[in-house]
């Protein structure tokens, strides 16, 4: 009796291995892109090598660098694609879950497939798939396209505070199974999001997601720079779907950071003035402040007189994208009847997501029927 048992699991496993192979033999001949799909998927391709833009500051993540042992995904409350109730096929580097678009019955056979998760290792390095440490995380869908990923939920978020995500990334996508072929690739595009109320559907529409990014090969890092908190958890996404089901279509991840932002900020040395002019003897008086310019590579301030003010000085320069720029404020007492004037200047960042507090600049006129100037004299040695 138990060799007949035997006999019939190894019979069972054979037709499946039989069917499988059929299945893929099926699948290895997918649809691939027209010369015109070709072309236009190409204008999507924006390598990112940049080496010197991660974020900065103290790194909220849990095991950013996907190191350590790798385990079996286990679902909170159990999976259709994991009918033993762990998810085999999602080995998991500790802190991250994983998340994928199950396959519609409907569809093509090719299309929407749950992907296998595993750890990238070091061995391989022609190109490398670990950017530092001994290891990545990985996953990736075999003649099949997904629409997959990786999230963190990170507790301990101040509610009103900016956040930046960086991460890198990039990808293997190939039908002949030669990663150097540019040619070679189903488009296979990446992204990444944060939800700042802390939620984890990876469908939700509160998350801010970068644009998709073609990444090959080489990794590149992927950045959102300001994101503002909503709540006291956020939750970071990784994600990514190739076009097409081509034989390769693998994803590699590695040195997230999650910190808050260093926001763009401009300030000003001096913040008040007082002028005096006598009201039959109209003045033209200059004052002037270094504006400073911070956290804003790339970046513009811009000085305005705020409406309402009773009079308008001239602010030169009114702009600039120097770091420290010597700003004279020029004011003209002409005209202005007797009494105290105040005029308001701001300074912002037109240009910025997000921003530090802007500068404001009080310039007070007082305008006197008389006043009295004593000169000192002049004493040299």
């Amino acid at each position: 009796m138990s060799k007949s048992f035997w006999i019939i699991i190894l019979t069972g496993s054979l037709i499946w291995a039989t069917a499988l192979l059929a299945q893929s033999s099926e699948l290895s001949r997918p649809p691939g892109p027209t010369a015109e799909e070709r072309k236009a998927a190409e204008e999507l391709w924006q390598p990112l090598v940049s080496a010197d833009d991660e974020c900065s500051g103290l790194n909220l993540l849990h095991n950013p660098s996907f190191e350590g042992e790798y385990g079996a995904w286990t679902p909170p409350n159990g999976h259709p694609d994991c009918p033993w109730g762990i998810c085999m096929s999602a080995q998991m580097a500790d802190g991250w879950t994983p998340f994928w678009r199950s396959h519609n019955p409907d569809d093509p056979p090719h299309i929407y497939r749950m992907p296998e998760w595993k750890a990238a290792t070091d061995n391989f390095t022609n190109p490398d798939r670990v950017r530092s440490g001994a290891r990545a995380q990985q996953y990736f869908s075999f003649y099949s396209t997904h629409d997959a990923g990786i999230y963190q939920q990170v507790t301990g978020i101040t509610p009103g505070d900016y956040y930046c995500l960086s991460v890198w990334g990039h990808a293997w996508s190939s039908q002949g199974g030669v990663w150097t072929d540019p040619d070679d690739h189903g488009f296979l595009n990446q992204w990444i999001g944060i939800d700042p109320t802390g939620g984890t559907d990876y469908l939700s529409p509160n998350i801010v997601w970068t644009q998709p990014t073609l990444q090959y090969d080489i990794y590149g890092l992927f950045k959102l720079p300001t994101v503002r908190a909503e709540a006291q958890a956020m939750t970071v996404f990784f994600r990514s779907e190739p076009m097409w089901a081509y034989k390769h279509n693998d994803v590699y991840w590695d040195d997230a950071k999650l910190t808050n932002a260093s926001l763009p900020t401009v300030t000003a040395d001096h913040t008040n003035y007082v002028l005096l002019a006598r009201h039959d003897q109209p003045r033209v008086m200059t004052v002037s402040t270094l504006v400073r310019l911070t956290d804003a590579p790339d970046l513009s301030w811009q000085a305005s007189v705020i409406a309402g003010s009773d009079f308008t000085p001239t602010v030169t320069p009114s702009n600039s994208q120097d770091e420290v720029t010597n700003m004279q404020i020029v004011v003209n007492s002409a005209g202005l009847p007797l009494g105290s004037h105040t005029a308001q200047i701001t300074i912002n960042i037109p240009d910025a997501v997000a921003q530090g507090p802007p500068a404001e600049i009080t310039v007070n006129l007082r305008v006197l029927e008389e006043m009295y100037e004593i000169w000192l004299p002049l004493v040299t040695r």
